[in-house]
């Protein structure tokens, strides 16, 4: 038995009757401050948060939630720990709750959104399927990324700071009914002008329109449950605020879909975001084969060159985006002038977070399992059933490429000498082949050091500066076929 000291965070968040700030000392500074409307005690030392929720059947139960680094949590990185509450009791007013404390890494909780299969220690369970595995053999908890149940309660522990959100409002009442286009909407305070109908299936829609400050938008609606909506609105916040603490890609930030609001009906969510008229790039490769034509090799050379950026700057964000793909890369403004290099330009868009991992959630020795059933895209470890983490974004960057230089799916064989993955197509002999072989040999063998990837962005961007010239001409080029689309 030890004794922890506690405080109580004055409010609610997401569900919790009240929060609780614990460490292993009654050692506390005497800082105290106000953060978002809540009221925060600082400690000298680390400090575990805790959520108490008496509307649970089992009122003994403390959980720890998620410390994001842009809500008032913020810290290092969770370090997950394991409580006896069987006997805990709170009247309101006890400053020090004593309990047996266990830190042991095999039976430690993960986190609010995924629970330790039983199998761990030996126990049964008859609760049906978990969302976590432990391997014995490697220490490496596994974790089956792409289970509703996983999802879902992901964005339950993240509503608490989606709602706080300035973008983000949560309305008592039904979504206002869509009669037509060229239509007048108001969502809540804000009012948009539907211009288009762009897309419909059974729970989702998508409309052009106007905003009440005049720019195009692109407005979605899910009648459905929304939570993948909901997180992708979530994800995305996440990103532009981990950028701004990092501060050294700031520039970034232009390469990451920026939501400009977010509603949250009874029946709907509807989010707002930026128009961007040239589509995704599954849409230029489709607009070149409506001309007959090939997509010049320095563009795609530009477009590998940002994709690796983007991933490089999402992963030290501690984000997985799991569904790399064509459609999830939108051809934005580039940034033209005649004194910007070919590296600055910044022309492609990420979107399309709704099964994204924020890795912040776990622990370190965390690995993924699980296959999003989109074969041509996936990694060998997800094909096969083993974990991953990082090489899922990799691996289908390299297959996004290959679809805009051969128009197929990425093949491999594993070569015999160099005992590695290798595309089984062939470049075109007026192609740079060696700074190919390097790009596909990186990505889909995994690039286990970051210096690879380091290496092969460098030269990407080498290539790419000696090519401004011709870069300028394949820009060109692709911009002609657009008008001539109109």
């Amino acid at each position: 038995m030890m004794d922890l000291k506690f405080k109580q965070l004055i409010g609610r968040l997401g569900g919790a009757d009240f929060i609780l700030c614990i460490t292993k000392t009654a050692e506390w500074t005497d800082i105290e401050s106000v953060i978002e409307g809540f009221l925060i005690y600082q400690s000298s030392e680390e400090t575990w948060v805790f959520e108490f929720n008496s509307f649970k059947e089992d009122t003994t139960q403390i959980k720890q939630i998620p410390r994001y680094s842009s809500t008032p949590f913020n810290g290092t990185q969770n370090k997950f720990i394991s409580f006896d509450c069987s006997k805990f009791q709170f009247d309101g007013h006890t400053e020090n709750i004593a309990f047996d404390y266990t830190k042991n890494e095999n039976k430690a909780e993960l986190s609010i959104i995924s629970e330790r299969s039983k199998e761990d220690t030996g126990g049964s369970d008859d609760s049906g399927s978990k969302t976590s595995l432990f391997n014995n053999e490697t220490g490496y908890q596994y974790i089956e990324a792409f289970k509703k149940d996983f999802l879902e309660a992901s964005l339950k522990a993240a509503m608490g700071y989606i709602t706080q959100s300035v973008s983000f409002l949560n309305i008592n009442g039904k979504l206002p009914k869509l009669q037509g286009t060229e239509m007048e909407l108001n969502l809540g305070p804000r009012k948009v002008r539907i211009r288009k109908s762009i897309k419909k299936n059974q729970n989702t829609a998508s409309y052009k329109g106007v905003n009440v400050f005049s720019k195009q938008i692109l407005l979605k609606i899910s009648t459905g449950d929304g939570f993948k909506m909901l997180w992708d609105f979530y994800i995305s916040i996440l990103i532009q605020e981990r950028i701004n603490l990092a501060k050294k890609e700031l520039s970034a930030k232009q390469n990451f879909i920026q939501h400009y609001f977010g509603l949250k009906y009874y029946d709907a969510v509807c989010i707002e975001s930026p128009f961007y008229s040239e589509g995704t790039l599954k849409d230029l490769l489709d607009l070149y084969q409506r001309h007959n034509q090939t997509i010049d090799e320095v563009l795609i050379m530009l477009y590998a060159y940002e994709i690796l950026r983007i991933l490089q700057v999402l992963h030290r964000i501690n984000i997985i985006h799991t569904n790399i793909c064509l459609k999830n890369f939108i051809i934005g403004d580039c940034n033209t002038g005649d004194n910007v290099s070919p590296i600055d330009l910044r022309c492609l868009i990420l979107k399309g977070f709704y099964e994204s991992i924020d890795l912040n959630n776990f622990c370190d020795d965390v690995m993924f399992v699980g296959s999003r059933g989109n074969e041509e895209y996936e990694c060998p470890e997800m094909f096969h059933g083993s974990p991953w983490k990082f090489q899922v974004d990799y691996f289908a960057a390299a297959s996004s490429i290959h679809f805009l230089i051969f128009q197929t799916n990425m093949n491999t064989y594993m070569d015999p000498n160099t005992k590695k993955l290798t595309i089984c197509k062939s470049f075109k002999a007026s192609w740079n082949d060696k700074i190919w072989t390097k790009f596909f040999s990186v990505l889909i063998n995994f690039p286990s050091q970051s210096s690879f990837l380091s290496d092969l962005i460098f030269s990407l961007a080498d290539e790419l500066s000696q090519r401004s010239d011709e870069l300028k001409i394949a820009l060109s080029r692709k911009n002609d076929l657009i008008m001539e689309d109109e």
